[in-house]
């Protein structure tokens, strides 16, 4: 339970992640584009 647990944390972490770094590199495409 507690392995599970964990991985569902990372999971969210690297979405998260992700979605932070993915919003402004859009950003700036559009910007540049």
């Amino acid at each position: 339970m507690c392995q599970y647990m964990t991985e569902m944390n990372l999971f969210t972490v690297v979405m998260l992640m992700v979605e932070v770094i993915l919003i402004p590199l859009r950003f700036l495409l559009k910007m540049l584009g």
